[in-house]
């Protein structure tokens, strides 16, 4: 069965479809087709695999059970996103998310992926996506993003200079204090 996403066909020439069991459509339109699977659903996958699809990644989904406890010192100021933080953060979200389906499927152009995943995060200051946003920020400089939905991490990203220094940390420990606690799907390759 075939579901329009109205949003992703923007992207796509042809359109963009999620393909939902059963996996038995005839013949499928052209354009970007994503189904996704339980990972011990062999024949799902086979099926899948037999009509032309190929598996592009693997989701995982994590809950937290504690909050986490923010142990950096380091400058780092987390708050809520303000109006003038949107070009920054659509910067970071443009550059952020490589190993994601959309980057590591051969068929999508790159610029198109950037495009996406800067629109999404855009699509927070239009009011059309998530509850709130949260950043971290340096000297003014924005460090990284949470976009969240309820208490869902709908994407999160730090710039490249900020890796490995707590900013996601410190991110998590704020909205753990604000929200409560989060959950979060990814790709295994992260």
């Amino acid at each position: 069965m075939l579901h329009k996403d109205a949003w992703l066909s923007e992207y796509f020439d042809q359109g963009a479809y999620a393909y939902k069991p059963p996996f038995d459509e005839g013949a499928l339109p052209r354009g970007f087709i994503c189904a996704k699977v339980p990972a011990d659903d062999v024949a799902a996958v086979q099926a899948l695999c037999a009509q032309g699809f190929n598996v592009i990644e693997t989701l995982v989904h994590f809950k937290q059970i504690a909050p986490t406890a923010s142990r950096f010192e380091n400058g780092v100021n987390v708050r809520l996103s303000r109006p003038e933080d949107r070009q920054a953060v659509v910067d970071i979200a443009r550059d952020a998310f490589t190993s994601s389906r959309l980057y590591q499927d051969a068929q999508i152009p790159f610029n198109t992926a950037c495009a996406i995943k800067a629109d999404w995060v855009d699509n927070f200051y239009n009011g059309k996506r998530g509850d709130c946003m949260i950043v971290a920020e340096e000297g003014g400089k924005i460090l990284g993003f949470m976009l969240m939905i309820g208490t869902v991490i709908d994407l999160v990203a730090v710039s490249k200079d900020a890796y490995q220094k707590g900013v996601g940390t410190q991110m998590l420990a704020f909205a753990n204090k604000e929200i409560g606690l989060l959950s979060a799907g990814t790709q295994i390759i992260n």
